[in-house]
């Protein structure tokens, strides 16, 4: 190695430099970052078979200079490889090179760890122009960047603030779409009403005949799925609801009735939810963009107070 590198300071022009006991400055090398105009120079020194590369980035010129040191070796295939790492300044981001030359022209490549690459050409004098190398991005604790490339074998997440990867953001998705949707309430005065019913206090409909009817809307998102619909009630007479979900397909206008009307339990005084059946199929309890639902209401034979008072409608969405 020491004969390699004695023989490319001759090719070079540069002297070699007496050898004292321990540690034998070679002398210096100048090379071009091509295609950038930053020129690093190195000093080879070496000690006991190792070379040691110490110099400089000028930064093409800049006012502050960015260190470089490293090590220079030589390949199994006859070439002569340089391992540098050069601290920019300002802002002492590193930058981590590799390059390699051949004895025959002292020139080389040259790839750096932000992803750069080009020739690693000797310039005896100064360099050949060009726009100088682009600035490394900052490392921590400014950020961090990967360059789009994937960042590989992360762990699941322990602590709030650590990085987590595909699988554990999937099931987290996944575990919140399957998770139930706040209640949706709607208010029986948004129902259509058939027959003769009066509006009363506390966004109830008192049915006053026999055979009225409310049909109330169910305005669920496409794709959302019916998890329960719950009837709202007071019941203060002998009498009772019919109810049951209705799917209406606005492409043929078909309609389709979840089940047979269901009776609430008969009073007096009873007040609260009432389960209304569903479809007896996933996809059939989804809402599509053809279709949508209705709860159908119908009082029987009045007597006493027999209120319609709304519906509470679960869902998910996918």
């Amino acid at each position: 190695m020491r004969g390699i590198i004695g023989s490319l300071l001759i090719a070079a022009g540069l002297a070699v430099l007496p050898l004292p006991a321990g540690a034998q400055s070679l002398g210096q090398f100048r090379w071009q970052q091509q295609p950038y105009c930053n020129v690093v120079t190195l000093t080879v020194v070496q000690d006991s078979g190792v070379y040691h590369l110490d110099g400089w980035d000028d930064q093409c010129g800049a006012p502050t200079r960015a260190s470089a040191a490293g090590l220079a070796f030589q390949n199994r295939d006859g070439s002569i490889g340089f391992g540098l790492t050069l601290v920019t300044s300002p802002g002492a981001t590193p930058v981590h090179i590799d390059a390699a030359i051949s004895l025959a022209g002292l020139s080389g490549t040259w790839r750096d760890s932000t992803g750069q690459s080009g020739a690693w050409a000797f310039v005896p004098g100064g360099g050949l122009g060009g726009s100088p190398r682009p600035a490394p991005r900052a490392a921590f604790p400014a950020g961090l960047s990967a360059g789009n490339a994937r960042v590989v074998e992360v762990g699941p997440p322990v602590n709030g603030g650590d990085a987590t990867n595909k699988a554990y953001v999937d099931a987290g998705i996944a575990s919140t779409r399957a998770a139930i949707v706040a209640p949706l309430n709607l208010s029986a005065l948004t129902a259509r009403v058939t027959g003769s019913a009066d509006h009363v206090g506390f966004g109830c409909i008192q049915f006053t005949t026999y055979g009225s009817r409310a049909l109330l809307e169910l305005p669920l998102p496409i794709g959302a799925r019916l998890l329960h619909v719950w009837l709202k009630f007071n019941d203060h007479s002998p009498e009772f609801f019919q109810f049951s979900l209705i799917g209406i397909n606005f492409w043929d206008g078909t309609r389709s009735e979840a089940s047979g009307p269901t009776a609430s339990t008969v009073g007096p005084d009873r007040t609260g939810f009432w389960s209304v059946p569903l479809f007896a199929s996933t996809a059939l309890n989804t809402v599509r963009s053809d279709q949508t639902f209705y709860l159908k209401v119908d009082g029987m034979a009045y007597s006493g107070a027999l209120e319609f008072c709304g519906a509470q409608v679960e869902f998910t969405m996918p």
